[in-house]
Parts: C-alpha cells; sequence; structure tokens
C-alpha cells in the first residue's frame, strides 16, 4: 500500500489504525521501504532542480556582470577602458620624465654658454673713484687740545 492510501483509511470500526503495532494496517516492512523510496525520490528531485536552477542562474549572473563591467574590458568602448587609461597614463608619465630630463640638460647647457660668452665685469675700487662721486663727508676732528693735554 501506497502512504496516501494509508493516510486516507482512517479509523474504521473494529480495525486498528496503521501507526498501532499488532493491529491489522499496521506499516510492514513494504510499506516503509515504499514511503522511503517515495521520500528518496522528492529529496533527490528537488536537489536536481535546484542544482539545475543554480546553473542557470549563475550563467545569468555571468552575462550581467560581463554585461555591466564592459566599460572596463581591455580593448572596448574605443580605447577608453580603464586599462587603456592605465596605459595611456604610463606612456604619458615617462614621456614627462624624459621632457624633465630633457630641460635640466637644457638648462645646463644654457648655462654653460652663458657662463663662457659673458664678459668680464668691470670694478672699479674707491681708490679709483672719480671725486666727484665720492659720497662720504672728511671727518672732523673730535679731540680737541685740551683732550690731548690730559690724554698724554
Amino acid at each position: 500500500m501506497l502512504l496516501f492510501d494509508l493516510l486516507a483509511q482512517g479509523s474504521g470500526q473494529g480495525q486498528g489504525n496503521w501507526w498501532e503495532p499488532g493491529t491489522e494496517n499496521f506499516l510492514d516492512v513494504g510499506d516503509l521501504a515504499a514511503i522511503l523510496a517515495f521520500l528518496t525520490a522528492l529529496v533527490m528531485t528537488t536537489m536536481g532542480v535546484t542544482r539545475w536552477w543554480l546553473r542557470q542562474l549563475k550563467g545569468i549572473i555571468r552575462d550581467e556582470i560581463e554585461k555591466a563591467t564592459e566599460p572596463i574590458h581591455p580593448n572596448s568602448n574605443g580605447g577608453y577602458s580603464l586599462p587603456d587609461v592605465s596605459k595611456r597614463q604610463r606612456v604619458l608619465e615617462k614621456k614627462v620624465n624624459d621632457l624633465g630630463h630633457d630641460m635640466v640638460e637644457t638648462k645646463d647647457l644654457l648655462l654653460q654658454i652663458a657662463v663662457n660668452t659673458q664678459k668680464p665685469a668691470v670694478r672699479r675700487s674707491r681708490k679709483t673713484a672719480s671725486p666727484a662721486k665720492k659720497t662720504s663727508a672728511p671727518r672732523k676732528k673730535t679731540q680737541t687740545k685740551q683732550t690731548k693735554k690730559t690724554s698724554s
């Protein structure tokens, strides 16, 4: 008998229930094997459907992620993806560094040229300066004759 038949039978007159041992309708080994087989089939079917559903869901999620991250894939979006920007930034950084080194070399060369072509400056000493350009006034003697006598 199947489980459904056992459950559908109720307790009749003079008959025992299927869960009471020692009665006519008590479950035997064949009935228990059928119940166990049914439960096993139910669990296995549920597991199979769940596994199939998860595989389908995994594919859908993978497709959505690929579509959402397409702008950052290499060589996509006409060269405006993140890896392309990173490559271009490295190239620009190298060019700027090279230009900086070239600027330093150019500056050094210009300084050498300026030093080599510069005329020596003419310096005048105080002794050769013209009398009209003297700016300092002659010093006045501060000592008087009386102080000279006392100090000597």
